[in-house]
């Protein structure tokens, strides 16, 4: 039984790194954005544009059909 649970604590880290990937991509914008409202961001760290609408962004590309 120890490989069962091998692979499920396999499964359950591959899982965990995936979320917390994801949540960091999804809520840094959001971050970002209102640490610029603030008036908080580091002067001497370089923050890339990023938009808190990703979607409206993306639908300003496509083509209307």
């Amino acid at each position: 039984m120890p490989r069962v649970r091998g692979y499920g604590a396999f499964a359950v880290s591959i899982v965990t790194v995936a979320s917390v990937y994801m949540g960091a991509k999804f809520f840094q914008p959001i971050v970002v954005d209102q640490l610029r409202k603030d008036n908080n961001l580091r002067p001497d760290v370089d923050v890339p544009p990023l938009s808190s609408d990703a979607t409206a962004s993306l639908a300003k590309d496509r083509p209307h059909s």
